[in-house]
């Protein structure tokens, strides 16, 4: 019975101690700190194409459009009209109208169409352009490719195309 006593306490000063956690976290065995060199040297590559044609961009807005203001997303616009609405926030849903045009004023579409924020269904910087605005604004942005249509394009906007919207909110 003494052993038997002896070989309880021993066991449950084992699995006792057996639950401690450890001091530090230990890394998963496929994760490393090292940095991958392609994923830098993109990262890299997209940083300085985008300076390139932000400077392109630069120029040309300077040169055609000298009034507008750039945002700190990176695209130029001008309210046209004044302040006749209520200030669009994300939540609204507004009538938006736009033409669309490429740098060298080449109209690309018209479109009219019911504008719900958050749900991806028109440009980054359309969507952030629109909350600049107040209802029956009608606004000019001047956006670049990136913040557009991308690297991708689409069926009517080919790929690293920079473009001109010309928009009214209702």
């Amino acid at each position: 019975m003494k052993n038997f006593s002896i070989i309880c306490v021993a066991l449950i000063i084992c699995f006792s101690s057996a639950c401690k956690k450890p001091v530090v976290p230990q890394l998963p065995s496929n994760k490393g700190n090292i940095a991958d060199s392609a994923d830098f040297y993109f990262a890299q590559l997209n940083s300085e194409i985008i300076t390139h044609y932000d400077s392109i961009l630069s120029d040309f807005v300077e040169h055609n459009y000298p009034d507008l203001k750039k945002t700190n997303d990176g695209f130029w616009y001008k309210i046209i009209s004044g302040k006749s609405g209520k200030k669009i926030v994300k939540t609204d849903t507004v009538l938006v109208r736009y033409e669309l045009y490429d740098l060298n004023n080449q109209h690309i579409k018209s479109e009219k169409f019911v504008a719900y924020f958050g749900k991806k269904q028109m440009t980054t910087a359309l969507e952030q352009g629109l909350l600049l605005m107040h209802s029956g604004d009608s606004a000019v942005f001047v956006v670049p490719w990136y913040l557009a249509f991308g690297i991708k394009g689409n069926a009517n906007i080919k790929p690293y195309t920079s473009v001109i919207y010309k928009v009214f909110v209702k």
